[in-house]
């Protein structure tokens, strides 16, 4: 037995004293190759797959280090898919040689044809810069032909007409000896968009149960329900100018609604092209609009129900460069028949690099509210505040979060390692 171990503890040692030779070898065999730096902040974005799918480049970690800088984003379709747009943004000996590609995954797309899809874009890209390099002696084309070349392209049929339709149920329990809660929640969607308008109509609901057990052996329980309705139908006038409408109506326990309805027509101006969305947008939006009340109790202004008109504005700022991320967003409604109720708001988020391996990112918004028409009358019940069963009377809404991040060591990041990783990232251990 002690030969066994000591025979093990001979080779762990010379592969440890190997070690340092070996990296270096690897790091010689992959000199001269494409520097990359990938720059995706969607889930979606599998890098260990990339990684193991080309691996005929180097992949940095900071864009600095990088001979291509590969920016992604991604917008939501009208079919219920993402398009995905991929800029390749060269640097150094590459730094005038810019492209920028597509992708357009289908709403049914699993992930792994999704990665796979952008994998695909991400190949034909990268062979732009490839192709001056020795590398491209290493690379082979090949051509799949379909089955009749004769055949012209056809325009495809769509029998729903760009209609989308999508229903979804959850449901979640968790629970303890004095403590249960289930969620259950639904929805259903039906939306058609094309170049010059957009249509989507929604229904969903939530109903949350906890139930807990005191310390005398009494029950309390509590339910919430929100249940609403959405219809939006805009119309495109140009590259820059939008209008369109939209109606709302909800129904909340929390917020003492029975029915709030809303209907408000609006129009929109976009600074740059609505094309460059995924890179940068600037809107200014206003709307005027009715809002119809019908209150579960009695509000603090002796009212079970009433009608108001209004107008809303809301401007929206949204960068994604290189550098990094910010958006910000203003928004402010107000009622005509008592100009001092109103709500304003300002939000926004930011992800952006200070300088190598260093990185700021926060988010947060602010609101100071002047328009709870829907209060009910009454004090509220300890139970009401505690579980939040109620909105409660309050002057302003805050939510911040904020955070930095300092990496530094080997600028590469080629290598994909899965052991004891669990699969899905996630660790159970038990004892």
């Amino acid at each position: 037995m002690l030969r066994i171990v000591a025979l093990r503890c001979t080779a762990i040692l010379l592969l440890l004293l190997a070690a340092p030779a070996l990296a270096q070898e690897a790091e010689e065999d992959r000199a001269g190759l494409l520097n990359v730096f990938i720059d995706c902040d969607t889930f979606l974005c599998d890098f260990d797959y990339f990684r193991t799918e080309m691996p005929f480049v180097n992949y940095v970690r900071d864009r600095q280090d990088a001979d291509v800088h590969v920016l992604l984003t991604s917008e939501s379709t009208g079919g219920g898919g993402r398009r995905f747009t991929i800029a390749f943004i060269g640097q150094g000996p590459f730094e005038q040689l810019e492209e920028t590609l597509t992708h357009t995954s289908e709403a049914t797309a699993t992930n792994d044809e999704i990665r796979a899809g952008i994998t695909q874009v991400f190949r034909a890209g990268l062979l732009r810069y490839i192709s001056r390099t020795p590398l491209l002696s290493r690379f082979e084309f090949r051509y799949e032909a379909p089955a009749d070349e004769g055949a012209q392209t056809v325009a495809a049929e769509d029998p729903w007409n760009f209609w989308v339709f999508n229903t979804r149920v959850n449901a979640f329990a968790n629970g303890e000896d004095r403590y249960q809660v289930m969620n259950l929640s639904g929805s259903a969607s039906a939306g058609r968009v094309t170049e010059a308008s957009k249509f989507r109509f929604s229904l969903s609901g939530s109903r949350r149960t906890q139930t807990f057990e005191l310390s005398d052996g009494t029950e309390t329980v509590d339910i919430q329900g929100t249940y609403g309705a959405d219809g939006l139908a805009v119309a495109s006038l140009g590259p820059h100018w939008s209008a369109g409408a939209r109606v709302f109506g909800t129904r909340s326990t929390r917020l003492n609604y029975d029915l709030q309805f809303i209907a408000a027509p609006a129009i929109e101006y976009n600074l740059f092209p609505y094309s460059e969305s995924t890179r940068k947008l600037l809107t200014l939006q206003y709307s005027l609009g009715v809002t119809h009340f019908n209150y579960a109790d009695t509000t603090i202004f002796n009212r079970m129900e009433e009608t108001r008109f209004g107008h809303r504005m809301e401007s929206v700022v949204s960068v994604k460069q290189p550098w990094g991320n910010v958006g910000v967003s203003l928004d402010g409604t107000q009622y005509f028949f008592d100009l001092s109720k109103f709500n304003l708001g300002l939000g926004g988020s930011v992800q952006f690099r200070l300088f190598r391996g260093f990185t700021v990112n926060g988010r947060g918004n602010v609101s100071f509210v002047r328009d709870q028409l829907y209060l009910p009358k009454g004090d509220a019940s300890d139970e009401d505040v505690l579980l939040r069963r109620r909105q409660l009377e309050t002057n302003w809404r805050y939510f911040f979060s904020f955070g930095i991040g300092y990496q530094f060591g080997s600028k590469f990041n080629n290598v994909v390692n899965p052991r004891f990783g669990g699969g899905s990232g996630n660790s159970v251990i038990f004892f």
